[in-house]
């Protein structure tokens, strides 16, 4: 391939409306895939066949899916920039199971982490209470500025997020806890390395990867070893919805933007709940006597006179409380014999 039709396709991209990091990180996938991998790009040698035979060879070699998902994304766009007329279908992906899931007592011993130093202490508590109270991004708080923190329009203290996920800005709502942690840091902790970003290092802003060392840092010390800022979001949609916050709330600040993806979230987790429930019900009775069966002419005697008295039910016909809604439908005999 050429770097000309690299640079074509990044113009056209980002006339589609990507976001210059984006387009960056698509033609740095390209590359890899013929400079590393052995896919040759050239429009008038790929085919959909020879695509997916790639594919399939990198899953064989053990790349994860959601790397697989990555490829295909690349490659759909390539097809687009070139007109070929094909997409290739995204791997199926399973939802984390309910232990990946911060709990409750995981947050509150993540809250607890202290680190000797006072200034690295300040930060990170910053970051980790921001992440627990609102949740943004590890690209969004590496992008934050100190000309962020605003004054909410109700009255209370919030970070403005100016290029979200899709470049769509969105505010915070932060908590009376984080903000007191952000201004300490701020006033007294803050390495003024860089003018204008809000986490720094004696080195500048804080990079994407000490951002990860970070967070394995709190975990670590938390004893909840799968702590990430991820997780940090997925617990605070877990709190919102624990208190009753809308789903429209929800997804305005986790910065959704689909309302599928903030009820997916809530759908996913109560269906989690249900289960549990129910299964957890079933192994308390499993091993209870069932309950006895009334004979069969008194169930026939139950449904030939529904409406019976009480006087009657109480006499011994053995359906006390028997309550049938709508009309009454005949039972088949096989019904009404012997158990």
């Amino acid at each position: 391939m050429k770097g000309s039709d690299f640079a074509r396709f990044r113009s056209w991209c980002l006339a589609q409306g990507h976001s210059l990091k984006t387009v960056t990180k698509s033609v740095r996938y390209l590359v890899h895939f013929g400079e590393d991998r052995g896919l040759d790009l050239d429009p008038s040698a790929l085919t959909e066949d020879r695509v997916i035979e790639w594919i399939a060879k990198c899953r064989e070699s053990g790349t994860h899916p959601k790397t697989l998902n990555n490829y295909v994304r690349e490659l759909n766009l390539w097809s687009r920039f070139n007109k070929f007329g094909w997409k290739l279908s995204y791997f199926r992906r399973h939802a984390p199971v309910l232990t990946d899931l911060l709990s409750e007592e995981d947050e509150d011993r993540l809250r607890q982490v202290r680190f000797p130093d006072p200034s690295l202490n300040a930060r990170n508590r910053a970051m980790l209470l921001l992440s627990l109270d609102q949740g943004p991004r590890r690209d969004e708080m590496l992008q934050m500025k100190l000309s962020d923190l605003v004054d909410t329009p109700g009255g209370g203290k919030g970070i403005l997020v100016r290029r979200g996920k899709g470049d769509k800005p969105r505010l915070l709502y932060v908590s009376a806890e984080a903000w007191a942690a952000i201004d300490t840091y701020v006033r007294s902790y803050r390495v003024h390395s860089d003018p204008s970003a809000l986490f720094t290092a004696r080195r500048g802003p804080v990079s994407y990867g000490m951002m990860g060392k970070i967070a394995k840092d709190i975990g670590r010390a938390a004893g909840v070893p799968n702590f990430s800022w991820h997780r940090g979001r997925h617990r605070m949609i877990d709190a919102m919805l624990d208190r009753g916050v809308s789903l429209p709330a929800i997804q305005e600040v986790a910065g959704h933007s689909k309302a599928e993806t903030t009820v997916a979230y809530a759908s996913r987790r109560a269906l989690r709940t249900l289960t549990e429930r129910e299964v957890r019900n079933f192994q308390k009775r499993r091993f209870e006597p069932p309950q006895p069966i009334a004979p069969a002419e008194t169930r026939a005697a139950a449904v030939a006179n529904p409406v019976a008295s009480s006087a009657d039910r109480d006499a011994g016909t053995g359906v006390r409380g028997l309550e049938l809604a709508g009309p009454v439908l005949p039972l088949p005999d096989l019904l009404l014999g012997e158990v």
